[in-house]
Order: C-alpha cells, then structure tokens, then sequence
C-alpha cells in the first residue's frame, strides 16, 4: 500500500495537514502521487482499521471526506441527521419500508375539487326524464331528436325526416317510367325521362311526337308574276291579274310564335320599274280578300281579324341581270293561327311606279321561331 500515508509521514509531508488523531489514515492521491481534493479543496483523508487481520478503509469518514461504504454488519441508520456508512442508511431504509402496509386509510387525498367538477359536469347534462331541465345537455338532445323525427314509414310531420321522405318521393325512383303528359303526375325522374324522350321521338309508331325547338331560322319565300303590266299609284296592289296572295311557308309547328328579322326581295328583269319606290307587305295569319293587281289596298272586313301589321320593302336596284335589295331589322314578332304554318300577305306599292308584264317579283323573309 505505497499510497497509504501515516500519521507520521504526513507530518513532514508539504501538501498535507496534520489530522491530530493517533491511528493510520490513508491520503488519497492521483497517479501524480498529488492529493485528490473535494470540491472545497480539501485533501481526501480515510481512516484505516484491521478488520479480522486484515487492514482496509474504516467504518468513519474524517469531516469533509467522502461517504464510505462500511461493513455488512453495519447497524442501521434512520436519523438523516446522523454520520453513517452507505451500508448502514440503506438499512435504515429497509427498516422502515419492510414492513409498511399502503392502505386507503393510509393515503390522505383531497377530492374537494373533484366532487365539484362531478357536480358541475352533472348539472349540464341534466337529468333523464320526460321534460328534461331547460338549457342542460338532455334538454338539447331530446330537442333534436323531436326536430329530427321519427324513423318510420310516417314521421312526424315538418321534421326532418317527413321532409327527406317527401323530398325522396318528389324525386322518384330511378327505374320510374317516363312521362310525356304534361298534365299527368310523375316524379321529376319520371318527367326528365319524358322530356329525353320526346327529344328523341320521330312521330312514328310506338315513339314520342317529334319536339320543335325554338331558335331555329328559316327562309320562306313567296312570289308573283305581274298581271298587266300599268302604271301604279301609291297604294295600289302589285299582283296577278286574279289578284294572287303571297303564301309564306314557314315550316313551323301550327300556332307558333315567330320573329320577322330581315328579308331580300328579287325582281326578275335588269332595270327597276319606273317611279319604283319600294312596297309594304301587309301582314295577315289567314287568307285576304283577293284583289287584282293595281286594285287600291283596301282591308275588307273579313280581314280585320286576320291583319297583323306590316314590314317595309326598300327601293330595288338594278344589277346586270335583275334588281335586288337587302333589308334588316323588320324584327316584327308574328303568331301564326292556330292549325295553320304560313304567313300570308299583300304587296303593295309605296310610290307611283309602271310595272312590267309577266315579270317575276319573289320576296325572301328571314324568320326566327320565338
């Protein structure tokens, strides 16, 4: 034990202090042969005893050195306060825990802020009952369960659930067959098959009748040869010498309603007639009464019922090989009679004019269905 110091040699030893206790202590050094020091920079002294002849670190410390861990037959030690070997507080400990029962006696809790929160929580949900406390989380629940309504063949009515299964019959199943009544009842599946259906009808056997979509435009024309040919005053009638009416084939369904937007108008020889000023073309959904060409217009009676207006024809103008004009915006709105697709009319003369005989006026109209 070449680093075990007496008392003697720690006397005449620099880097030590004399302890004054007559027994052998150990100084611990480093590798150095320089004293281990504690965190206050005291030199780290033991004690040493012979236990059983042999001698090794005793049971006590030197103030201010480290704890050690003594012998087996340490006594234990349970007052904190008292200097003792590793050995002997750990017994202290086991003396003390070894034979401690836990009980609920034993353990003091303080359940003060429990048992208010669990009586809180139970004020809010509310009791279960028949009229449960306003406002508490039963009140609420039992107010959407009514709102909500019953799951059965017949909810209650205005909750939600009679509303859903009204809302499910209105809509209809989807292997509903189509309806093309449009006075019969159906589902809107129902209805929505008839309208595809009708869409895709052609008229024949065992199929829809066709449907007509509005929006589409055609170009009816109607012509006349001139009777003998004489000179017209303003307000004559230009037409055969029977008194020929202008028929307007529109291609409509019967009854339809019809805007006149434009019309072009051809007159067969390369020179205007003379004193030419452009024509009206009274408007009427029935055959007029016939009148001769250079007859004054004039609407019988028969007709007044049958009159719908008027649209301007410009002056013609002389190409190379007839006469043509162009006119846009009549915008006239037309309903044909009921049972009937054509416009009928009557071309009478704007200005004093001569016509030709036997030449060939054709007016063009531009329609759209509405």
């Amino acid at each position: 034990m070449s680093d075990v110091k007496t008392r003697g040699d720690l006397l005449y030893t620099d880097k030590s202090k004399v302890i004054g206790k007559s027994q052998l202590y150990a100084l611990l050094v480093d590798a150095s042969r320089d004293p281990v020091l504690d965190a206050s920079g005291n030199e780290q002294v033991v004690d040493l005893e012979v236990v059983e002849g042999r001698l090794q670190v005793g049971s006590s410390v030197v103030d201010g050195g480290n704890a050690t861990l003594g012998a087996k037959a340490d006594a234990a030690v349970t007052d904190p306060a008292t200097a003792a070997t590793i050995v002997a507080i750990l017994k202290g400990i086991l003396s003390k825990t070894g034979d401690t029962e836990i009980t609920a006696d034993s353990i003091n809790l303080n359940t003060d802020g429990l048992e208010t929160l669990l009586g809180d929580l139970k004020t809010l949900i509310g009791a279960v009952a028949e009229s449960p406390t306003q406002y508490t989380l039963s009140e609420r629940l039992k107010v959407l369960a009514t709102a909500l309504g019953e799951v059965q063949a017949s909810p209650t009515a205005n909750t939600l659930l009679d509303r859903l299964k009204t809302l499910a019959t209105l809509l209809g199943a989807v292997d509903a067959a189509a309806v093309i009544d449009p006075t019969a009842s159906g589902s809107e599946i129902a209805l929505l098959k008839g309208i595809i259906k009708q869409l895709q009808g052609d008229g024949t056997a065992g199929k829809a009748a066709p449907v007509s979509i509005t929006g589409s435009l055609t170009n009816p024309s109607a012509s006349i040869t001139i009777g003998t040919g004489a000179a017209h005053s303003a307000g004559d009638v230009v037409s055969t010498d029977a008194g020929a009416i202008l028929e307007f084939e529109t291609g409509l369904p019967a009854g339809s309603g019809l805007i006149i937007l434009g019309s072009y108008t051809t007159l067969g020889q390369n020179a205007v007639f003379s004193g030419g000023a452009g024509y009206e073309l009274k408007l009427f959904d029935a055959s007029p009464t016939v009148q001769a060409t250079n007859a004054a217009y004039d609407l019988a009676d028969a007709d007044v019922s049958k009159a719908k207006g008027k649209i301007i024809i410009s002056p013609l103008a002389a190409k190379t090989s007839n006469c043509e004009v162009t006119d846009v915006g009549h915008n006239k709105p037309f309903k044909l009679a009921a049972g009937s697709t054509k416009i009928y009319a009557k071309a009478v003369c704007l200005g004093a004019e001569t016509t030709v005989t036997a030449k060939v006026i054709t007016f063009n109209l531009e329609i759209i269905s509405a």
